[in-house]
């Protein structure tokens, strides 16, 4: 079964009758209308984020460990629980009971929670999020065993800088280091290129070899 990007709602449209009617649109009326048109068809296009996010549901198996470049928005959302408090996702079975057991002892029963439990999302994926403002750390991405990661493009291309290099040195070394280490590291198994049909950023998938 397909699943489809959050936040994404079908344009709305307007009637009018063709009865007479005292309002005669102008240019700007004219304009306006029209502006909104094409960001109604922007938004039912599908982006690279889309394209990327289906393509890992498809290919990768549940229980993969993920890690994700993101820009905010920009990154592949793997949680698909977003009534669910992102950090719970990554919760084992036994580890949500015991959350839930706490909860209701405390007098807080979720029942979003104790669905959660029952009916766990498939497949699902242990994930980390790498936004544009971390300071990445190499260590813990290998020692967490990591076994994908996704990139984002203009993450990489804000980090090619040189103002960024000089305003924020200790991002800078920690996400060259990064890019060194992926290119190490990581295989590229998949590509997505924005285009006419299908925008956003250029996202890559990387697989990592774990060994030492």
């Amino acid at each position: 079964m397909p699943h489809y990007a959050e936040g994404k709602e079908f344009p709305r449209i307007y009637i009018i009758s063709g009865a007479k009617t005292s309002w005669k649109p102008g240019r700007k009326g004219f304009r306006a209308m029209r502006m909104g048109i094409n960001q109604n068809s922007r938004n039912l296009q599908s982006t690279t984020k889309d394209i990327a996010e289906e393509w890992i549901f498809a290919n990768l198996p549940s229980g993969t460990r993920i890690a994700v470049e993101s820009m905010g928005y920009r990154g592949p959302d793997l949680k698909l629980t977003p009534v669910i408090d992102y950090w719970i996702y990554n919760l084992n079975e036994k580890e949500l009971k015991k959350l839930l057991k706490q909860r209701v002892k405390q007098g807080q029963p979720s029942v979003a929670l104790k669905y959660f439990i029952k009916y766990p999302p498939t497949p699902k994926y242990y994930t980390k999020t790498i936004s544009v403002r971390d300071v990445v750390n190499v260590s813990e991405l290998h020692d967490s065993q990591y076994q994908y990661i996704v990139t984002s493009q203009r993450n990489k291309t804000i980090y090619e800088k040189d103002i960024t290099r000089k305003n924020y040195p200790e991002h800078y070394r920690a996400r060259q280091e990064f890019y060194s280490w992926l290119e190490e590291r990581g295989e590229l198994i998949k590509k997505f290129l924005p285009d006419s049909d299908t925008p956003g950023d250029e996202l890559r998938i990387y697989k990592i070899r774990n060994d030492r």
